[in-house]
């Protein structure tokens, strides 16, 4: 008798903490989840995530190779005159339009893996309708960071003018900062909201605010899981294959200078490898959940 009562209180605790951990899962999002579905999504995909790094990193150095191929052949004798400054403007304006496409198709590649629906390379150019929605949406998010940033500048006037200056110096550093991480863990998620609900930037945004209500300091702690998470990663690549590396090359060589380019070429595949891949899929997961979460809440479609 005694063991059958056992058993039955046994059950009701496992069923206590099986409503607790439900709970969890639809009321909050448990940080070291997404990371694990980053990490297994890296894992179990990493021939396309590695042809997909070769992909951003080609894609990202365009505007440098043409800036090269000007100044240093176009230009022989080194001289430059304000003739040759404009031709920086096109540079820029492509750097932009190719970061934005990348970061939308970015955040398709990583929605799709999400809602484990088939994922090719032409998703990383399938959501250039977008756009000039994400640019709008990315400026104002830019200027609402900035604005604390600015208040801060401000006041780094006061900083050696006096106790009385210097502490309200450091009220305004801490106000901002806070404000600053308050902004980006509210309204982080525009850019997902644009590509999964082809939302405008203000509606993106509010979008955004409505599912990360209630859920900051979950956010806050993801994100500093994930930065660990990652800083492991690439420091356990770095133990196993960038120091070999280094030590044989400098075995072989001395010349400094290829020595340096080869330490950032692979800090930079480390990067797209690992971090890119990781945390994309890894906020892709937040994201969903979080949407799950508020799913009562009305939501525009516009795609």
């Amino acid at each position: 008798m005694d063991n059958f009562e056992e058993t039955l209180a046994l059950q009701d605790r496992f069923k206590y903490f099986e409503r607790i951990y439900l709970h969890m899962r639809s009321d909050d999002f448990i940080s070291i989840d997404a990371i694990r579905f980053g990490w297994n999504g890296l894992k179990n995909n990493l021939r396309f995530f590695s042809i997909l790094a070769i992909i951003l990193a080609v894609l990202y150095n365009i505007p440098t190779l043409i800036a090269t191929y000007f100044f240093k052949y176009q230009i022989s004798d080194d001289t430059y005159t304000s003739q040759d400054v404009p031709m920086l403007l096109p540079m820029i304006v492509t750097s932009i339009l190719i970061y934005l496409i990348v970061e939308l198709g970015l955040l398709r590649i990583a929605l799709k893996f999400r809602d484990d629906k088939y994922v090719e390379f032409k998703d990383l150019f399938r959501e250039y309708p977008l756009i000039i929605k994400y640019l709008v949406a990315t400026i104002i998010f830019s200027l609402m960071i900035m604005v604390p940033f600015l208040l801060m500048s401000a006041a780094s006037t006061l900083a050696n003018q006096g106790t009385t200056e210097t502490i309200i110096f450091f009220a305004v550093l801490l106000i901002s900062l806070v404000a600053m991480v308050y902004l980006y863990l509210k309204y982080q998620f525009y850019g997902y909201c644009i590509v999964d609900r082809g939302l405008g930037p203000i509606e993106a945004l509010q979008q955004s605010g409505r599912l990360t209500e209630g859920a900051l300091k979950n956010l806050l702690l993801f994100w500093v899981e994930l930065g660990l998470a990652i800083g492991v990663a690439v420091g356990l690549v770095s133990i196993f294959a960038e120091i070999p590396i280094a030590i044989i090359f400098g075995l072989v060589s001395e010349d400094s200078a290829a020595f340096n380019e080869i330490v950032s070429l692979f800090d930079l595949a480390t990067k797209l490898v690992i971090a890119v891949p990781i945390t994309k899929l890894a906020t892709a997961d937040v994201y969903r959940r979080l949407e799950r979460r508020s799913a009562t809440l009305p939501l525009s479609n516009n795609s």
